[in-house]
């Protein structure tokens, strides 16, 4: 099959067999080519008569219609790196995630774990010594991503599906499901990745240009939640009290090892949204993010962020993999702004937690100071 010649500026990007359907980055609504025999193992940037190099095993030959020959450079249709969103357990990071993932230009994930693991077989593994280490998150991603639906029998194909591919890095699946949700920015809310800094830094390497938002919260409201959190875990799985830490312990831990690893970024490429400001000023906080991060924002946008409750994966699921969010939240996943607990600003804390959480932004006896 011979193909006219033609001229174009475009960017191919994904793993695609011939006869597949690929996308061209960048346009509103996403234009479609058919791949006449391809097999594309990198993103690659083509200008010449016609789309036709070698790449690895085969050859891209596509013919595109005449209103697309005029394209933008394909450095110029890149997306955005990824964002990242790391906080300690119960510091509103579902409630966040979800609803910066209803952006028209961002995929929110659900929490999926990667990073924790080297490959996905040892993933897997984790996930069945320690029954706490649930995959949820990941199990319901790769449902929707590769088989459109989250149903008992999707999870059942997902699940199939990661087991075929246990030999992957969780770097390799990352990279995979970047490209299913492309050219939207993928934004992951990982509070597990602050636990240990070899995760940090495993993320580190695999995404070298993220972006990250540190989500604080009072350390009084997280110990609080923490601890009846631990309670529910205990009755879930059996798991005698004496295997926790306290709340506060993993307040301290998880925002010390964020701030020790965002000391590395540059300014740039990292900001700080406490809970207490997204509760009551939703508006003004994700105003600050979106510009930070040049996302585009108008009142239709703002109100999607408003609904959380549409988001993809803000529900519970089926019994084989039913969270990857808070559990809480995704039984009732509404905004609901909301005030600071002051029972919970009684709970004595310890000096090097005070400490720290003035350094966050925190006064010692009221909260967020007044300048968040």
């Amino acid at each position: 099959m011979m193909l006219e010649p033609i001229r174009v500026s475009a960017l191919v990007s994904g793993a695609c067999l011939s006869g597949s359907v690929a996308f061209i980055i960048g346009y509103r609504p996403l234009q479609r080519i058919r791949i006449i025999n391809a097999f594309v193992l990198a993103r690659v940037p083509v200008r010449d008569k016609f789309l036709g190099c070698a790449i690895h095993t085969g050859h891209i030959l596509v013919h595109l219609p005449e209103h697309m020959l005029d394209c933008p450079k394909p450095e110029d249709l890149s997306p955005l790196p990824p964002i990242f969103t790391l906080s300690a357990p119960r510091s509103c990071s579902s409630l966040f995630g979800i609803m910066l993932g209803e952006h028209p230009d961002v995929f929110g994930f659900p929490e999926m774990r990667l990073f924790a693991a080297a490959t996905v077989g040892q993933l897997e593994r984790r996930a069945r010594l320690f029954r706490v280490f649930t995959l949820d998150g990941l199990y319901r991603a790769v449902a929707q991503l590769e088989f459109d639906g989250q149903t008992e029998a999707h999870i059942e194909l997902a699940k199939n599906w990661l087991t075929k591919r246990q030999s992957w890095s969780t770097e390799r699946l990352w990279t995979h499901l970047c490209e299913k949700v492309a050219p939207r920015t993928p934004l992951a809310k990982e509070p597990i990745y602050a636990a240990h800094s070899s995760f940090l830094a495993r993320l580190n390497r695999t995404c070298p240009d993220a972006r990250y938002i540190h989500l604080v919260r009072d350390p009084r409201s997280v110990s609080a939640s923490i601890e009846a959190e631990f309670g529910m875990i205990k009755n879930r799985f059996g798991i005698r009290a004496r295997w926790f830490v306290t709340g506060e312990s993993v307040w301290n831990r998880c925002n010390r090892n964020i701030l020790n690893f965002l000391a590395t970024i540059p300014e740039d490429r990292k900001t700080t949204v406490h809970g207490e400001f997204l509760l009551n000023h939703s508006q003004e906080a994700f105003a600050s993010v979106t510009k930070k991060f040049d996302l585009k924002l108008n009142p239709a946008i703002l109100n999607d962020m408003m609904r959380p409750e549409n988001g993809p994966f803000a529900f519970v699921g089926p019994a084989s993999a039913p969270y990857g969010n808070d559990a809480k939240f995704l039984k009732n996943p509404a905004f609901r702004p909301q005030s600071a607990n002051q029972l919970q600003q009684r709970i004595q804390l310890r000096p090097s937690t005070l400490a720290l959480a003035k350094k966050l932004g925190y006064a010692t006896d009221i909260g967020p100071q007044a300048h968040l």
